[in-house]
C-alpha cells in the first residue's frame, strides 16, 4: 500500500492504515496494526460477502480465550463497505522460528517447553471445538509463540 487509507473499525471508530502500520501480507490480504488492534484487510473485498465473513466474525467474536486471537468486529472503508476484520494485536514469535536449533538455543527453548507448547496448542483446538468451530488453516504461519515461564501459543489466522 503506497498511500494511507481511512477505515472504520465498526464498534470502535475510525482508523488510518498507513504503510508504517503494515505488518504482513499473505494470500488473502494484508494485516495492519492500529494501536491495540490488528486489522486484516482482504485483497479482494468481495470475499467478505462470498465467505459470509460478517456472520463468521460475529460468531467468532464470542470465543473468549487468552490464546485465541479471534476477530472482534468488521473493518469497513469510508463508504461503509466491509473490507476486513479487526482483532487484538498480540506479540510473539512465529512458530517456524522454534523449528531451528539456533533459535531454540538463543531463547533457551527446551524439550519441556516443546511439550508445554504442544499441550497449549491442543487446548486451543479443544476450545475451538467446544465453541462449535474448527481451525481450518492451522498451519505453522497461523501461530505466534509468547514466551513467559512456559511458552504460550496464540492462534491468529482464525477466519
Amino acid at each position: 500500500m503506497a498511500t494511507q487509507k481511512n477505515v472504520i473499525l465498526v464498534g470502535v471508530g475510525p482508523g488510518v492504515l498507513r504503510p508504517s502500520s503494515h505488518i504482513a501480507t499473505g494470500g488473502e490480504g494484508s494485516v495492519y496494526r492500529l494501536g491495540g488492534m490488528a486489522a486484516k484487510i482482504f485483497t479482494d473485498p468481495s470475499k467478505m460477502l462470498q465467505d459470509d465473513m460478517v456472520g463468521k466474525v460475529g460468531a467468532l467474536s464470542q470465543i473468549k480465550h487468552p490464546w485465541i486471537v479471534a476477530p472482534q468486529g468488521i473493518v469497513t472503508d469510508s463508504r461503509h463497505t466491509p473490507i476486513g476484520y479487526y482483532m487484538p494485536y498480540v506479540v510473539g514469535q512465529a512458530l517456524p522460528r522454534y523449528f531451528t536449533n539456533d533459535f531454540r538455543a538463543q531463547v533457551g527453548f527446551t524439550d519441556t517447553d516443546s511439550s508445554h507448547l504442544a499441550e497449549g496448542m491442543r487446548q486451543i483446538v479443544q476450545v475451538a471445538h467446544d465453541n462449535m468451530s474448527v481451525i481450518v488453516d492451522g498451519n505453522e504461519n497461523a501461530w505466534l509463540i509468547h514466551k513467559r515461564t512456559h511458552p504460550e501459543p496464540r492462534i491468529v489466522d482464525v477466519d
